[in-house]
């Protein structure tokens, strides 16, 4: 099976349960670059909308009041500073997926880009590596939705275990009758409030007698 096709397949598979448009936000200030982009991934998926911006002001305007599912940027932009751009963007937005399309970065360049946040790089050249690297963040995301719903899970389970818990115990020593917890070890755990009213002995006593 070619491997374009089988890209194309796995695509749909992923991309096809998005139910709503992938949104990217483009900084690029050369239009015929931006079209190139947008007439790629166009011929890949259908759902897919990318608001091109060219400017600090228009870009900071639209982190501010959209949301986008990925931020692209070209390093030779004219006006702004790509490396503060992708600083603006973590400053704006949780966790944003941010690539730059570039003619050429050198290593310092592409370095600097990784050590301050961003996800990735595609040369203007070699726009065949974008797609395959959308589909791994869409999987990355999805992984960790799926982690964090997991920790919320385990978090209500261990909140509503504290809670019966406490249900437990405030029902254990407010018995009005001697009560003594014992454990799977036939030791004794705890014993409730009433022995200890009823003999005069705290219950840590009680407990330092029944382990002698």
């Amino acid at each position: 099976m070619d491997f374009n096709f089988r890209l194309k397949m796995s695509a749909k598979n992923i991309i096809g349960n998005v139910t709503s448009n992938i949104k990217i936000l483009h900084l690029e200030d050369i239009d015929s670059d931006a079209q190139l982009v947008l007439q790629y991934l166009k011929n890949k998926v259908e759902n897919i909308h990318i608001t091109q911006v060219v400017n600090e002001h228009d870009y900071v305007k639209e982190l501010s009041n959209n949301s986008y599912d990925f931020i692209f940027a070209t390093y030779e932009l004219a006006e702004y500073d790509a490396i503060s751009a992708l600083k603006k963007a973590i400053q704006l937005i949780e966790n944003p997926v941010f690539i730059f399309i570039t003619h050429a970065m050198n290593e310092d360049q592409i370095l600097a880009a990784i050590e301050n946040g961003a996800n990735d790089y595609v040369c203007k050249k070699s726009l065949n590596r974008l797609f395959p690297i959308i589909i791994r963040n869409i999987r990355e995301k999805e992984r960790y939705a799926k982690q964090q719903d997991k920790k919320n899970d385990l978090s209500n389970k261990h909140e509503e275990f504290n809670d019966n818990e406490f249900y437990f115990c405030s029902l254990f020593h407010s018995l009005h009758e001697d009560a003594i917890l014992i454990g799977r070890d036939y030791s004794i755990l705890d014993i409730n409030n009433e022995i200890e009213e009823s003999t005069g002995l705290s219950v840590k006593v009680h407990l330092r007698m029944a382990q002698i």
